[in-house]
């Protein structure tokens, strides 16, 4: 495990989850845990959601949409006086949803990704985050991307490495990379090459071109094979690891003790290229 990265303690959430400041709940979601639950999920979008999932072609990748769309749905009803399916996002210039602000709702700042079999959610009160998992898998023209996309010490330190290595470590700064754009709610608009993604905690990372902006930044094994970094634009955050055990209010039993597998032991070590599950 690199410098800076997280160890990812996966745990079985209670039944209130509380949230104090400068804390971010980070909430991981599996397809397998999400599988039984995808009608009742499905049920909680909105009607623009549902729209949007009957679009996407593939259907693995529609049900994983659907399974973390609703999932975090589920996740913020537990921090909000709504039920999922009444909750209203607004949306950004370049898309990151929010909960707009509504009486006697307590401020929420939340941000989702999904590579592969995993989701991720984020979700904190006060500062912005962003957050993003990748799955490590080979990728022949890295350098190519890279020398488009990274900055000039992330290249250098990218072209050090043994080439075994380096589709981690790509991917390392990649996530990073993402995290920070989604905590600053701009995408790909914001330009990658200005900006080093490199420090480690307590360091935070500087954004010149965007208001030298600052954000502390951490990277963490998700699981064998998956890679995930996290952006909050406050300093030292406690974070806790949340395993999502399905929806709260589901007809499903939620405490069946089958969380297990990925949870219970969790991998806190880089995953090479050929160890990626496949």
């Amino acid at each position: 495990m690199e410098i800076g990265d997280l160890i990812c303690d996966w745990r079985v959430p209670p039944g209130k989850v509380d949230l104090p400041p400068n804390t971010v709940h980070l909430w991981g979601v599996t397809l397998k845990r999400a599988s039984p639950y995808l009608e009742e999920l499905r049920e909680m979008l909105s009607a623009d959601e549902r729209a949007k999932a009957r679009r996407i072609h593939f259907a693995t990748d529609r049900d994983g949409f659907v399974a973390v769309r609703g999932a975090l749905r589920d996740i913020l009803s537990r921090y909000h006086p709504l039920p999922p399916s009444e909750l209203g996002f607004s949306y950004g210039q370049y898309g990151k949803p929010a909960l707009p602000p509504s009486a006697g709702a307590p401020p929420l700042s939340f941000n989702s990704s999904r590579s592969g079999e995993w989701g991720l959610i984020a979700v904190t009160r006060t500062h912005s985050v962003g957050i993003d998992i990748e799955l490590i898998k080979s990728c022949e023209d890295y350098p190519a991307v890279a020398a488009n996309f990274f900055s000039p010490p992330e290249i250098r330190a990218l072209s050090a490495l043994p080439r075994e290595l380096q589709p981690h470590s790509f991917l390392k700064c990649w996530t990073r990379k993402e995290a920070v754009s989604k905590a600053l709610g701009i995408g790909f608009s914001l330009e990658w090459t200005a900006f080093d993604s490199s420090p480690v905690p307590p360091e935070r990372v500087q954004v010149a071109n965007h208001g030298n902006s600052k954000l502390s930044l951490y990277s963490f094994i998700v699981a064998p094979g998956y890679i995930g970094a996290l952006a909050f634009d406050g300093v030292n955050p406690a974070i806790k690891f949340w395993a999502w055990p399905g929806p709260a209010c589901s007809s499903f039993s939620t405490r069946d003790g089958t969380i297990a597998a990925p949870f219970t032991a969790p991998s806190i070590r880089p995953v090479w290229p050929n160890e990626v599950a496949r």
